[in-house]
């Protein structure tokens, strides 16, 4: 039988100072001595945290539930770590140390312990790479970056849990970890069984191949979502360009854009300040790139830019318009506080969009009032994820 003992920093509500564990799958060592260097993430259902063994001081990540349901989705975890997925530990997802498990005050504790494989990138998937800043006479620059490769490979990450049966249902940024520039997927918790091959091949290409050519629908959703492939937005790995020499380009949300009809980067840089905005479909890119092409009209018009209204309103990130349809930007940011950007579904962010629109228009509504209302909404929208993709997954059996 294995033990697992941990040191805390601090005692919390749901474990002790130290906590004694006991290996329950796939764990072979007799004693694991472990002390927690700093939680990383916390939340009603788990709580992550960074630690260390006490004597070889190997990192390691160490993910506890402390609720029923969440038990039940870390043994499940588990165990796809050690049969379906086994072979992708070390190289596709995070080397698996063992599952323990533990009752602290009556309800049940469970840890998975993994190898700690960095941190989410702190930008979107389509942005990850930043376009090489150099065209040559017809195209752009066809050799791949490094942060390039990084997105290819983490793609083609995904597709070798496909081939292992496993289709990864909540494939977010914060469930992609970098170390010197490698990848690994992890969170596990919501999967579903994966049908059919797997065998496209991933890499850029000119234009975006029919979909009739691929055998899985999903990894093609997903390549055109990362912008793989030239004709899916500026962002892409690879365009066709008409210019014949380099281009000025400009950054807007930490992506570039060709600066032709667009403000100059310091006029963009007062409009949007420096944040993570989400460009991810064509209509969210037209609403601001119109609107930018519009105020570049008029000051090249000779209107003073402190005269110019901008008239677009960011909600996590995503452009909203008119922007008098919503409160101020500052109170707005301040509502939203916590959120992170790539933590909401478009259904969530219109719903929240849709919330914001409704308080405007009551101008006695309270920021308590508002945020409270934005929560409860959050609350039904998860509830009704969570069962529907239960119903998905139980009916595929």
């Amino acid at each position: 039988m294995s033990i697992l003992q941990i040191t805390f920093n601090e005692d919390e509500y749901w474990r002790p100072e130290q906590l004694q564990m006991t290996g329950r799958q796939f764990t072979d060592t007799a004693v694991i001595d472990i002390d927690t260097t700093e939680e990383i993430h916390h939340n009603s259902r788990t709580t992550v945290y960074r630690g260390q063994t006490q004597g070889t001081r190997t990192p390691l990540v160490l993910k506890f539930a402390h609720s029923f349901q969440a038990l039940e989705d870390l043994r499940r975890e588990a165990s796809l770590y050690q049969t379906q997925l086994s072979r992708l530990q070390g190289t596709v997802i995070p080397i698996c140390y063992g599952f323990f498990e533990a009752v602290h005050d009556t309800f049940p504790l469970g840890c998975l312990i993994l190898e700690d494989c960095g941190d989410p990138p702190d930008i979107i998937f389509p942005f990850l790479p930043m376009v090489t800043r150099f065209v040559c006479r017809t195209v752009l620059c066809h050799s791949m970056t490094h942060n390039q490769r990084v997105r290819i490979t983490i793609l083609r990450h995904l597709q070798e849990i496909h081939r292992c049966g496993v289709v990864h249902q909540d494939l977010r940024e914060r469930n992609v970890v970098l170390r010197d520039g490698k990848p690994r997927i992890i969170d596990f918790d919501r999967v579903s069984p994966h049908k059919g091959g797997c065998t496209m091949e991933i890499r850029k290409l000119p234009s975006v191949p029919h979909n009739r050519e691929v055998d899985c629908n999903d990894i093609y959703c997903y390549c055109y979502d990362f912008q793989i492939w030239g004709g899916t937005s500026f962002n892409g790995l690879f365009f066709v360009s008409v210019f014949t020499g380099p281009v000025d380009l400009v950054d807007i949300g930490r992506s570039p854009y060709p600066q032709e009809g667009l403000p100059p980067q310091e006029v963009i840089d007062v409009l949007i300040p420096s944040k993570a905005i989400y460009l991810k479909d064509e209509a969210t890119q037209r609403l601001l790139l119109d609107r930018l092409h519009e105020i570049n009209e008029e000051l090249e018009r000779g209107v003073a830019l402190e005269a110019i209204e901008f008239g677009i309103v960011f909600v996590l990130g995503r452009p909203f318009r008119p922007a008098s349809h919503y409160p101020p930007q500052g109170v707005v940011d301040d509502l939203l506080r916590g959120f992170q950007l790539y933590d909401l579904t478009p259904q969530q962010v219109e719903s929240v969009a849709h919330v914001l629109r409704e308080a405007n228009l009551a101008c006695s509504v309270t920021t308590e009032k508002v945020r409270e209302k934005i929560n409860e909404c959050l609350h039904y929208l998860n509830r009704y994820r969570v069962l529907r993709d239960k119903l998905v997954f139980s009916t595929s059996h």
